[in-house]
Order: C-alpha cells, then sequence, then structure tokens
C-alpha cells in the first residue's frame, strides 16, 4: 500500500548546508568544532510515497468514493466553478449542497445518459429504497429511467434520488481514513544522533541558541486539496500539511528535541488524519498502484556541532 524511500543521511559535512562559521580548528579535548550558533545545518532524512491503493474510506478506494461522488453532482458546476468546496457540502452553508443535487436532478430530467448513470448507480447500491415502488419482474434502473418524468411517480422518484445524493454528498468530506505510514527503523549511526541533539536542552528548557527541526514539503497527484495534523507516533512531534492539487507546498518546520528524534530513528511512524476540502472534478485520479502523495522529511540544525 505504501512505499518509503529513505533518503541516504551522508557524512554531515558533505550533506550539510554550512555557512562561514565552518571552523576546523575549534578543537577542544579531541572534539572538532563545526560552526558556531549562527550556522545552519539541513540534510534529507525520508521520501514517503503514499499510493492511491493506501486511501481508503472503509472497505472503499478514494477513486471509489468520488466517482460515486460524480453520479450524485452535476457534469458541470454552477456558475463555472472549476472545484467543489467540500466543507461547504458538508455544512450546506447558503444551500450550497441543496443547489448543487437539485441540478443534478435538472440534468438528469435534460440528458439520458447522466439519468442513466443515476439509475444504474441506485440498483447496484440503493435498491431498497425503491423496494416499495418497483412492479414484479421490473429493474430498479428500469423503473427509475422509464418513470422519471411521469405525472405520478416521477415527484416519488426524484424525491428518493435528492435524498440520496444529499446523504452522500454531505458526509463526503470525512470520507477519508487516517493514513498510518510505517518507515520502520532508520540505520543512523549513534555519533550522528549525538551530533544532531548535542547541547538543545529540552522542550521545558531549550538552549538559547542550538535548535532542532524537521520540516519538509508534499507533492500531490490527486484532484483533492486536502488538510492534516501529521503526528509522528510516540512523540508529540506535529507536521501541518497543506496538499494541493498539482502544486508542491512546503511543511512548515516542528522542533525536535533527543527523545523524540531517537523515537523516530528507532521506529518511525506517522499518523496521517486527513480533512478533505476541495474538489476538482472532472480532473483524473492516479491508478490504484500510482503515486499519490510524496511527502519529503529534512532536518534542520541551527548552532555549532562537535565531532
Amino acid at each position: 500500500m505504501k512505499k518509503i524511500l529513505l533518503a541516504s543521511l551522508c557524512a554531515l559535512t558533505l550533506t550539510a548546508c554550512i555557512d562561514d562559521d565552518f571552523d576546523l580548528f575549534d578543537v577542544d579535548f579531541g572534539q572538532v568544532g563545526i560552526g558556531g550558533e549562527t550556522s545552519d545545518f539541513r540534510m534529507p532524512l525520508a521520501n514517503i510515497t503514499v499510493r492511491m491503493s493506501a486511501l481508503t474510506s472503509g472497505e472503499r478506494s478514494l477513486l471509489d468514493v468520488f466517482e460515486e461522488a460524480d453520479t450524485w453532482l452535476p457534469t458541470v458546476l454552477p456558475d463555472g466553478g472549476d472545484a467543489v468546496d467540500l466543507r461547504l457540502l458538508t455544512s450546506d452553508a447558503d444551500s450550497y449542497r441543496t443547489a448543487l443535487v437539485r441540478a443534478t436532478l435538472d440534468e438528469a430530467a435534460a440528458d439520458a445518459s447522466k439519468l442513466n448513470g443515476i439509475a444504474a448507480l441506485v440498483e447496484r447500491r440503493y435498491a431498497s429504497a425503491f423496494d416499495d415502488m418497483v412492479p414484479a419482474g421490473m429493474s430498479v434502473a428500469g423503473f427509475i429511467a422509464g418513470n422519471y418524468a411521469d405525472a405520478v411517480y416521477g415527484p416519488i422518484i426524484r424525491s428518493s434520488i435528492e435524498g440520496l445524493a444529499d446523504d452522500y454528498l454531505a458526509g463526503l468530506s470525512a470520507s477519508l481514513d487516517t493514513v498510518e505510514c510505517e518507515i520502520g527503523s532508520m540505520d543512523i549511526d549513534d555519533d550522528v544522533f549525538d551530533m544532531l541533539t548535542d547541547g538543545l536542552g529540552t522542550p521545558d528548557e531549550p538552549h538559547a541558541t542550538n535548535s532542532l527541526a524537521i520540516y519538509g514539503r508534499v507533492e500531490s497527484l490527486i484532484p483533492v486539496d486536502c488538510r492534516s495534523e501529521v503526528s509522528f507516533v510516540g512523540t508529540d512531534v506535529v507536521l501541518a500539511l497543506d496538499a494541493r492539487y498539482g502544486q508542491t507546498t512546503e511543511i512548515a518546520e516542528a522542533s525536535l528535541f533527543a527523545p523524540a528524534l531517537r523515537t523516530i530513528f528507532d521506529n518511525a511512524r506517522l499518523s496521517v488524519p486527513v480533512e478533505l476540502e476541495r474538489y476538482y472534478k472532472g480532473c483524473a485520479f492516479p491508478g490504484e498502484g500510482q503515486t499519490a502523495l510524496t511527502v519529503r522529511l529534512s532536518l534542520h540544525k541551527h548552532g555549532g556541532m562537535s565531532l
């Protein structure tokens, strides 16, 4: 479901961005000092690839969830919109969801292919909603398509479809399960760990100049904007992730101290609860085995280090 690619953490003097304070002559009791209190070192930590198969809602894939949403939504969004606001869809603020559903009902009245698509979906997943209406020997899809404009059955059919569409779309923004990423142990030498954490202090009493942080960027290939508070399991480290379709966005720095970094190095696990925000209807999703999101994480050490 997920492919995890760990970037090699090479010799620190080769991978870090070292400023002019680099000083090989600051030797004290056999230790070599690198940089000073204004120095910055940045190094890659891990590349995390999340495939489409990892994005699910219960037993259903994210692709399946939005394929059904396409049926309940109008083919062309009102007012020339390029995306569905999933938060307004949930709240129905200003009757946003109601307007979309009614636009779908109107489209079905004028477009046989849209009506047939709705009828087929209802038969496949919601046939029981029409148990009391469909005559014996007739399919649910056939009954809906054949009576949608009928003076007697039409209003009942449209009311039932409106209720099904409204219920489905109301829960769409909360449809994605929390994604769990198991990175496992990183083979990082203890000397590297000591260099990164030396002199950091504690969360309650951090060092005045020395600091360590984790940060990164996320690339999204799914036509859905989303947010997350990504947590490293077993630590208090949380990264604010803001994924935008077709874009690379920055992940702001979060402070690290020795215990959290040790947990990450020894058994890194990420919990990613996802809040969906906007859906770019009509844009293609990656295939089931293809990459949906790529998260690139790096470390930022500020202040001097000793070898």
